[in-house]
């Protein structure tokens, strides 16, 4: 009986034993899942860590117009104040028989764009197809800025230049290529201060031949087919697509002068608007102060074609003309026809000559 209670003794202490061992067991588990889970909420509690920001390409710029500089172009016409710096001699109020009809002088005003230090091309011009205006009611000038580096030689010639050709028109601002656009506005600025003694005024680069005599003849159709609402030369057509800069990743900010070339800061379009190519275009009297006004109100574009034939004419609702007479891309000397207005793309002194003396000779056969 003894062996029997002390044997039910110890079987009940192992089972006590064994529901220990469990409780224990049991409580470990419990703990150990209640660290985890502390564990699991912690982790979700912290912040992500911040993502990368996503890289951006870094445009070329514009040499000249960084995107910090103002592109207002008023800031730089100062459409109220008189910035001419050097005034041509206009024969304004004087009249001209051709045809069998009187023509005011300045009937077509035709502007050459050039560089300040192109003395020689302006004389060459003068000497060849600018010659002709003498019988027509035609009237050449030159359009000049400033001289990036200040030259004061360079100054005292072109004072000298004035005086003797009385031919200049010099206004204020840098003379660059990607000034061309102020260089257009401002030649607009000019041109509306004189009302109607103009009825035409053309923009011509000074690398392009001008036969005046076909222009004179020109403008008398324009002022039967087309409206005074018009701007005549050729026509570019309408969604040509914006050529980019190239870029390379990583590398700073660079500054370009490629043609035809535009930074997204500048416009951010893909494609532009039709346009008058700018080797020259004709545009009439009645839409010059109005083209002028629109672009002041344009943030700066550095192709001045897109920007007054495109973007400020079309604010006028301007009727672009195209011509093909005006050989923008050029035209091999015998080629040229009578009828042609304008050839661009005339580089060489030579090649102006001999356009010169093709014409002398299709007009006088000698």
């Amino acid at each position: 009986m003894a062996a029997v209670n002390q044997n039910s003794g110890k079987k009940h202490c192992q089972v006590l034993l064994a529901v220990l061992i469990l409780l224990v067991y049991c409580a470990s588990n419990i703990l150990d899942y209640d660290s985890g889970s502390f564990e699991v909420k912690s982790k979700s509690a912290t912040p992500p860590p911040k993502k990368q920001q996503p890289y951006y390409p870094i445009e070329p710029v514009v040499e000249g117009w960084p995107p910090d500089v103002s592109q207002n172009l008023s800031n730089y016409l100062k459409p109220n104040i008189n910035t001419t710096l050097i005034k041509p001699n206009l024969p304004l109020g004087e009249q001209i028989s051709w045809r069998g009809e009187n023509y005011s002088k300045t009937h077509i005003l035709i502007c050459v764009h050039t560089a300040v230090n192109s003395s020689e091309r302006r004389d060459l011009i003068r000497r060849t197809w600018a010659k002709e205006q003498k019988t027509l009611p035609t009237k050449v000038i030159f359009l000049i800025g400033i001289s990036k580096n200040g030259d004061n030689y360079n100054n005292n010639i072109l004072k000298y230049e004035a005086n003797q050709n009385q031919d200049l028109l010099q206004e204020d601002f840098i003379d660059t290529y990607n000034n061309l656009t102020l260089k257009s506005m401002f030649m607009l600025k000019y041109a509306q201060s004189l009302s109607t003694s103009i009825k035409y005024l053309m923009k011509v680069d000074d690398d392009s031949y001008i036969n005046l005599r076909r222009l004179s003849e020109y403008v008398t159709i324009i002022d039967k087919r087309c409206s005074q609402k018009c701007i005549v030369g050729h026509v570019l057509g309408p969604n040509s697509p914006v050529i980019r800069p190239k870029f390379v990743q990583g590398e700073v900010h660079e500054e370009f002068t490629g043609k035809w070339e535009v930074p997204s800061y500048i416009y951010n379009q893909e494609t532009f608007p039709n346009v008058v190519s700018g080797s020259g275009y004709i545009i009439s009297q009645d839409m010059i102060s109005c083209t002028f006004k629109s672009g002041l109100g344009i943030p700066f574009l550095n192709l001045e074609d897109v920007f007054v034939t495109g973007l400020a004419a079309s604010k006028c609702h301007v009727h672009l003309k195209n011509s093909q007479w005006f050989n923008f891309t050029g035209k091999k000397l015998n080629l040229v026809k009578k009828t042609d207005i304008l050839i661009h793309g005339v580089k060489s002194d030579d090649l102006l000559e001999k356009l010169y003396a093709k014409f002398h000779k299709i007009y006088t056969g000698s």
